[in-house]
C-alpha cells in the first residue's frame, strides 16, 4: 500500500471519529434541549409558585422570569444544534468523498496485483 493511500485511510478514520464525537455531542444537546422544552411546558401550565435551582439551592422565582430564562436557553440550544448539524453535514460530505477516493485507490491497487 502506498503512502498516499495510507494517509487517506488515516484521514477517513479521523473523520469517522469526529463524526462519532459530534453525534454524541448532538445527542447530549438534544436531551438538554428536550429538558428545557419540557420545563417550559411545565412552568407555563402551572398556576402555583415557580422554583429554580441555583448552585444546588432551590429558590423561588418569578414565573415570567423563569419563562424568559427558559426561552433564552431554548434559543441557545437550538442555535448550537443547528451549528452542530451544519458541521455534521460538512463532515459527512468530506467523509463520503474520502471513502470514495480510498475505495477507488484500493480497487486500482487490486487490479495491479
Amino acid at each position: 500500500m502506498d503512502q498516499a493511500l495510507q494517509e487517506q485511510i488515516q484521514e477517513l478514520q479521523f473523520l469517522e471519529q469526529q463524526l462519532q464525537q459530534l453525534s454524541m455531542q448532538k445527542q447530549s444537546l438534544q436531551v438538554e434541549h428536550a429538558e428545557v422544552l419540557n420545563a417550559t411546558r411545565e412552568v407555563t401550565a402551572t398556576s402555583g409558585e415557580v422554583y429554580k435551582i441555583v448552585a444546588g439551592i432551590m429558590v423561588k422565582t418569578d414565573k415570567a422570569q423563569a419563562l424568559k430564562e427558559l426561552s433564552e436557553k431554548e434559543k441557545n440550544f437550538s442555535s448550537k444544534l443547528k451549528t452542530l448539524e451544519q458541521h455534521e453535514e460538512a463532515l459527512v460530505k468530506q467523509e463520503e468523498q474520502t471513502r470514495t477516493h480510498v475505495q477507488s485507490a484500493v480497487e486500482k491497487q487490486k487490479k495491479k496485483t
